[in-house]
């Protein structure tokens, strides 16, 4: 592994972690940002993917502009592109598109579906590139009393997502201050309250809200 190959896999490891944010990553490693930006802000992009659900019209779109954007900045003859690079740069703008929509269909996995690592893994990178990591963590605590309520007749997925609801909640718990109370407050609330509607008491939700 080269020292840019380090640095890239290093980089994406502390914005997944939580660690840094994608500017930080760039500005500790100024000598490769030509080379960091893109992939970083890719990773960006990965953290709204949760929001698209392309249509085949769209990946058809994007193809083609992809395609015409690179046409109209090749040095070839012509302006065209060799064959060999022709179907590497459709293959990559497939693999882009697929790997978005996959994303985006991932937000519906439930605990013990196949997607939902992905899902999980796919919030990592939206808190790790976001300014507003409370906000991101209020709605996956939202997101995990969805599933808790929706996986309630299995015990062991019942678990699982009951754990990655405590996750949550931990964070919270330090990220709770006097700019952060209310808005946390109303959330853990309207959990507490969907909770119980399905007969699920989490303890360590009652204590974070009780007065």
């Amino acid at each position: 592994m080269n020292d840019f190959d380090q640095i890239l896999d290093d980089s994406l490891r502390q914005i997944a972690s939580g660690a840094v944010n994608a500017d930080e990553c760039l500005a500790q490693h100024p000598e490769y940002s030509v080379q960091l930006k893109p992939i970083l802000q890719s990773a960006r992009l990965l953290g709204r993917g949760r929001e698209l659900t392309p249509s085949g019209a769209f990946k058809t779109r994007a193809r083609d502009q992809l395609m015409d954007h690179i046409r109209a900045h090749s040095h070839g003859k012509n302006g065209k592109l060799p064959l060999i690079w022709t179907i590497a740069i459709s293959l990559a703008a497939l693999a882009i598109l697929f790997f978005v929509t996959g994303t985006a269909v991932a937000q519906g996995a439930l605990p013990g579906q196949a997607l939902y690592d992905w899902k999980l893994t796919s919030e990592d990178i939206w808190r790790a590139t976001t300014p507003d990591r409370v906000g991101v963590d209020l709605e996956l605590a939202d997101r995990r009393i969805s599933e808790i309520t929706s996986v309630s007749s299995d015990s062991a997925n019942e678990a699982k997502a009951i754990a990655g609801y405590k996750e949550v909640l931990t964070r919270l718990n330090s990220e709770n201050d006097v700019k952060n109370n209310d808005r946390i407050l109303l959330t853990l609330k309207s959990n507490q309250i969907k909770l119980s509607a399905v007969g699920i008491i989490i303890p360590e939700l009652n204590k974070h809200i009780s007065p």
